[in-house]
Order: structure tokens, then C-alpha cells, then sequence
């Protein structure tokens, strides 16, 4: 004999659906739930009920669900709470607390649609995948890889995947980190064969998730977006803490592309990286030092595009070409 309980909100779709299956179903509230959780079962039972229609009591809650042999969750269209979702503070709603308690019984009770209680919309999601089931090309970076203001087919990325004649995933956002670019490779598709080809950027970048959207941090946004230093002030981009993280991102991603057998060729697409970068890049046999034109004005050292996209402020097609021709003699002369 199975006990089958229907768990969602206080709504009369609850018992629609629970009576579909078995029309003699019955709701479990304050006046029944200690004779449903006690007494032996003669028959295959079929039972509906939610937070709110019992005592406000978490324990009695998960002792109705335990006494069930098969759950299945239907949470409503809407709450009968009003209130939204928060994945950082679940016990604010109903939907929240529902979905904690149904996750925390055992894997012996069966619950069905439980799947609609993870974790489904996911703010940074890998951009890419995989095109290939032979080796192929993977391209990650900030806009410069991405090719901003410049025809897709002008961008390097599509040069070098032309002339090896050659599959490639773009791996590649506006503003996006040495941090987040190294996230999105260690949960792609890499295979034995591939050649992953990272521009690094800068460091003093970092992403952040907040408000349900994944954010670029670099210097510039805070001065639209100044409720972000309530989460990561502006200073911690040029920490050291956040220095190291670009470390141990390239370290994460050598380590990744070695043990699976993939080939990384790393270089500066975003200038020349800082002076601490690039003395530890330097040390790193994967990463292939690109010769820029190079203007000094006092103590700095401005690096030059041969040219300028349409933006006026990213590298054109000239200078897309010279990075293609740069790789692929890399690609040629590392073989």
C-alpha cells in the first residue's frame, strides 16, 4: 500500500490535480495531520496539502511529507504569499520554505517535478559549446576577442578558424574578466586535440552576480551603477586579493587544458597586461607575449592598434589580421 501526497500552496488547483489521479483524495490540515501520520494505510492513499494548511509548525510539515511513500510537487502559477523567490533567503516565502523542506527528505520518498525546485535560471551560463566531436578551436576573452565593432568575419577569431580550416567556439563577452573567462573554459567541452586560444585582459576586473544579473566589474561601471560598491567596493579591483585571483584563474586553466589534453595559447588581446601580470605570464610557457606598437608619454606605456573599428576605440580589421597572422604562426612555430 502507497501513500501518495500532492505538496504545493493553498489552492483549490492543488486538489484539482491531486483528485485527477485518485478522486477519493483528500486534504491533510490541522484537523486530520496527526491521524495521517499515525495511522497504518489499508489502501493506496492519495493526499493533498501545503504549508499553509497546516499548523504553523515545520516540524509537522516534514512529518506529513515523510509519512508519504511518493510526493509530487506542484507549486502554483503564483504564490498565495505574494512574495518573490530570494535563492539567498528562501525562508521569506512559502515557496521558499516548501521547496527547502522537500529537498531536505530522503532520497527513499519518492518526489516527483522536483526538479522545479533547483536552481533553473542560472545568471552566467557557459556562452558556448561545443561544435565538433574532432578537435576544434575554443576563443575566450573581453570584446576585443568577441570582435567589437568589426564584422564577424574580419574578427581573429574567425580568421584562424578559416585558415586551419577549423571549427571554434566563442567564448567571449564585452568587459568580461581574466576571472569569468577562465570559469566559462573550466565548464566547457574540452577535449584531447583542442587549442584554446585566451586574450587576456586586464586584472583589475572581476565578475559579480547581483540583483539575478551577472556584472563586468571594471572601473568605469561603478560610475553608472554606484549601488554596486555596496557589494564590492571599486578599490577591490586593484587588491591584491583580486590580483591573485587572475593568477590562479590562468593557474586553474593550465592545469585544466593540460590534464585534458587540450593546447592553450594565451596573450594580452586588452594592451599589454600590468607590470606584476606580466612578470608572472612570463613564467608560464603557455603564454605567447604579442608585439605591440608601443608609445610612451612620461612614465606610461600606451600600446597602439595598427588600426580602429568602427567604435573608434576597439582594434579594426587591420589589427584583427595581424593578431590572426600572430597565432597562427604561434599555433605553426609551437607545433
Amino acid at each position: 500500500m502507497t501513500v501518495t501526497l500532492y505538496v504545493g500552496d493553498v489552492s483549490e488547483d492543488l486538489a484539482l490535480q491531486a483528485r485527477a489521479q485518485d478522486p477519493a483524495a483528500f486534504l491533510v490540515d490541522h484537523t486530520n495531520y496527526q491521524k495521517f501520520i499515525s495511522d497504518p494505510v489499508e489502501s493506496n492513499t492519495v493526499a493533498f496539502t501545503s504549508l499553509g494548511d497546516l499548523p504553523k509548525n515545520l516540524r509537522i510539515f516534514y512529518d506529513v511529507c515523510r509519512r508519504a511513500d511518493k510526493i509530487v510537487y506542484a507549486p502554483p502559477m503564483a504564490w498565495s504569499d505574494e512574495k518573490t523567490f530570494d535563492l539567498l533567503n528562501p525562508g521569506n516565502s512559502l515557496q521558499g520554505v516548501t521547496e527547502y523542506m522537500l529537498l531536505m527528505l530522503s532520497d527513499d520518498i519518492e518526489i516527483a517535478n522536483i526538479e522545479s525546485a533547483y536552481l533553473s535560471r542560472d545568471p552566467n551560463p557557459v556562452i558556448d559549446s561545443r561544435h565538433s566531436t574532432d578537435p576544434q578551436l575554443w576563443f575566450v576573452g573581453p570584446s576585443i576577442v568577441e570582435g567589437t565593432g568589426v564584422d564577424p568575419k574580419s574578427r581573429f577569431g574567425k580568421l584562424v578558424a578559416d585558415a586551419l580550416e577549423l571549427p571554434a567556439s566563442f567564448i567571449t563577452q564585452d568587459g568580461a574578466s581574466n576571472i569569468w573567462g577562465a570559469g566559462q573554459i573550466l565548464r566547457s567541452d574540452l577535449r584531447a586535440g583542442d587549442i584554446v586560444i585566451w586574450g587576456l585582459t586586464i586584472t583589475e576586473r572581476a565578475p559579480l552576480i547581483m540583483r539575478g544579473r551577472l556584472w563586468h566589474l571594471q572601473k568605469q561601471i561603478y560610475n553608472d551603477h554606484a549601488f554596486l560598491n555596496d557589494m564590492l567596493p571599486s578599490d577591490f579591483l586593484s587588491s591584491e586579493t583580486n590580483f591573485f585571483n587572475n593568477v590562479y584563474a590562468v593557474e586553474q586553466v593550465t592545469n585544466f587544458c593540460n590534464k585534458c589534453g587540450a593546447r592553450l595559447m594565451m596573450f594580452g588581446a586588452l594592451s599589454v597586461p600590468n607590470p606584476n601580470f606580466l612578470r608572472y605570464l612570463r613564467t608560464n610557457t603557455n603564454y605567447y607575449h604579442y608585439p605591440y606598437n608601443l608609445n610612451f608619454s612620461e612614465d606610461k606605456i600606451i600600446p597602439t592598434y595598427i588600426d580602429l573599428a568602427t567604435d573608434n576605440k576597439h582594434p579594426g580589421t587591420k589589427q584583427h589580421r595581424h593578431f590572426a597572422d600572430f597565432i597562427l604562426k604561434t599555433i605553426k612555430d609551437s607545433v
